[in-house]
């Protein structure tokens, strides 16, 4: 419903402004900007590598503080 998936924009929102500062930002230049992993890469003077270290970061982080807030809201 409605409600439900407002809370979990709102938690999810919460949840990546709570990533370390500059994993957040090249997670939001590749999922929100639409940037390729190179023109991150690129954009930050990185390597791709560590541009994939930080999705993989911000992926694990994300799930774990929707998973916490998930466990919040059951109670």
């Amino acid at each position: 419903d409605s409600d439900t998936s407002k809370k979990r924009m709102e938690m999810l929102d919460a949840c990546l402004a709570s990533l370390p500062e500059r994993c957040r930002e090249i997670f939001h230049s590749g999922k929100i900007k639409g940037m390729s992993y190179k023109e991150i890469a690129k954009e930050y003077d990185i390597t791709i590598k560590t541009v994939e270290g930080h999705f993989s970061r911000a992926y694990r982080l994300l799930k774990e503080c929707m998973e916490v807030n998930k466990q919040r809201e059951k109670k």
